[in-house]
């Protein structure tokens, strides 16, 4: 249960961080289910789906992202945000690629698995997907 979590687990302490949990919408609640704006709709487990951005993985600590928009310039304009380390700010070795609309993700989804950037293959999935074995 969502809320248990958020009632118990607010400010508690995960390795030596204090954790701040909100709701998604900056704490708005969203009580109409077929309001998304980012479209996409919801997916079965409820989350919000976003057909036009894929999840990036694998990436070498290297890899920047004008290496990613570089490695993807053939498909199209996108925005990309590599997630780094908090403390460090240092790349975690994945990322975010956002295309035009859902067919650029789709084309990128299966032409480009496993493109080099930075001297390594990339991963890419669908976010929140489960890595195939």
């Amino acid at each position: 249960d969502a809320e248990k979590v958020l009632r118990t687990m607010d400010g508690a302490e995960i390795c030596g961080r204090k954790c701040k949990l909100d709701r998604a919408g900056g704490g708005r609640q969203n009580t109409n289910r077929n309001d998304d704006r980012r479209g996409g709709g919801r997916g079965r487990d409820g989350k919000v789906m976003e057909p036009e951005k894929l999840f990036i993985g694998k990436l070498s600590p290297d890899a920047t992202e004008d290496d990613v928009r570089e490695a993807f310039r053939r498909v199209g304009e996108i925005k990309v945000q590599l997630i780094k380390d908090r403390d460090s700010g240092e790349s975690r070795g994945f990322g975010f690629i956002t295309f035009s609309d859902a067919s650029k993700a789709e084309e990128a989804l299966h032409s480009y698995q496993g493109t080099e950037i930075a001297g390594q293959g990339c991963r890419l999935e669908r976010p929140g997907q489960k890595p195939q074995a």
